[in-house]
């Protein structure tokens, strides 16, 4: 008798769906747009951070504006640091889009080009570029730290 399942198999690859945040060009595009948006260009870790929490999704936009005007207090927001963010720092340095000393990241000239381009094509990123449009250079050192006062976080 026959065994039923000893039957040749084969496998098919398939392309997997990856969501766009998790994406390298958008977070690297939206790492260099938040980098420029910091006075000077240059931006800590933790600034970054926070912007990549902030511009993720329309609910951390929001509370992130309501921090900046104040009609919510900072540890009231969860920011959640992104491993992510790590990674794609990584990778622009890596492209000398960025300099990284210590903790401060520098956008270089190369990732101004880059952000210049991005800037060109209206369609690319808009939500994002909206955001940190209405955002402006508010973001503060103080009120990055100010995230984070409470618990120790």
């Amino acid at each position: 008798m026959r065994d039923p399942l000893d039957v040749g198999f084969t496998f098919d690859r398939r392309p997997a769906p990856i969501p766009a945040a998790l994406r390298p060009e958008w977070r690297i595009a939206v790492l260099l747009l938040t980098l420029q948006q910091c006075w000077g260009s240059r931006a800590t870790r933790r600034q970054l951070h926070v912007l990549n929490w902030a511009i993720r999704t329309p609910e951390t936009r929001e509370t992130f504006l309501h921090v900046l005007t104040g009609t919510l207090r900072p540890d009231e927001a969860v920011v959640r640091f992104d491993p992510v963010v790590d990674r794609a720092l990584q990778f622009a340095a890596g492209e000398s889009l960025i300099t990284m000393s210590g903790d401060m990241v520098f956008l270089t000239e190369k990732g101004e080009q880059l952000v210049k381009h991005i800037n060109k094509d209206k369609d690319c990123i808009a939500e994002e570029k909206s955001f940190l449009a209405a955002i402006g250079k508010k973001l503060t050192q103080v009120q990055v730290d100010a995230f984070f006062a409470v618990e120790g976080r």
